[in-house]
């Protein structure tokens, strides 16, 4: 890899465009060049991605290093456009030999309101997975999914009953 170039919005390049040491994963999440190595390593990205053993993968600290990050104007205004709200990004990857993948660009991503319906199938598996990390017994889980697979019902769940279901 010769080159990944970042394109963002402006407040991508201001928050979150970080040279320097990334001592704390909270630190690995606010910077776009480890995210963009962590899921150029990796395939994804989730919280064990900014873990400190993931972290001491050699290979993300040589690609944050080929990385560049800059400001595409156009991202910026449907940025703060209140009719878009997007949040757009694009990667684009130069080889050693020239080659050039991408860019690949993303105006919404997973987890925006534009994108609801398709993020719950990976927010499901998330809570399953965290729930089983927080050693809840898979009965409980159970009663759980099958709570957050019913919208209405949940919508109408006083906030303490529901606090109870997840601390029970």
């Amino acid at each position: 890899m010769r080159e990944v170039h970042v394109r963002t919005q402006r407040s991508g390049v201001t928050i979150l465009d970080k040279r320097g040491p990334l001592p704390t994963a909270a630190d690995r999440d606010h910077c776009l060049q480890y995210m963009v190595a962590a899921a150029l390593v990796y395939g994804d990205l989730d919280y064990s991605t900014y873990e400190d053993e993931a972290a001491a993968n050699p290979e993300l600290e040589r690609i944050r290093g080929l990385t560049r990050v800059s400001e595409d104007p156009e991202f910026t205004l449907a940025y703060h456009d209140p009719e878009r709200r997007a949040v757009p990004n694009s990667v684009a990857v130069e080889l050693m030999g020239g080659q050039r993948l991408g860019p690949e660009v993303v105006w919404y991503p997973l987890g925006h309101p534009r994108r609801r319906q398709e993020a719950l199938p990976p927010l499901r598996r998330k809570l399953t997975r965290n729930l089983g990390r927080a050693q809840v017994a898979s009965e409980r889980i159970g009663v759980l999914e099958r709570l957050f697979d019913d919208p209405e019902s949940l919508d109408d769940m006083p906030i303490p009953d529901l606090l109870d279901q997840l601390s029970a």
